[in-house]
């Protein structure tokens, strides 16, 4: 796909209990049904969105790691990745993740 994410955002996002798979065969990566539902692409709108369905999922009792037992420079560099984001492209719930 060409973007990948820098190792601290995914030691974040896997303290946040998302997986992040750093390789997939390529009959998974090439179906539609399966990319966009189940995985998401490395850029800040699916890594938001992946949040944003955790959040849901879990609640918000799986952020409170963020404000609690997360180092100050994973969560510096979640939110350098979530300011790469375009205000159009936020919704209702990404802000329900972001504002925390």
């Amino acid at each position: 796909m060409g973007s990948e994410l820098d190792t601290t955002v995914i030691q974040c996002l896997e303290s946040l209990y998302l997986h992040v798979a750093r390789e997939l065969p390529s009959y998974v990566t090439n179906h539609a049904g399966i990319l966009g539902n189940y995985i998401r692409l490395p850029i800040p709108e699916d890594v938001i969105d992946a949040m944003a369905t955790m959040y849901k999922r879990k609640g918000s009792k799986c952020f409170q790691r963020f404000h609690t037992d997360m180092e100050a420079e994973c969560k510096r560099c979640l939110r350098r990745l979530c300011a790469k984001m375009e205000a159009s492209q936020i919704t209702a719930p990404h802000r329900k993740i972001l504002l925390r």
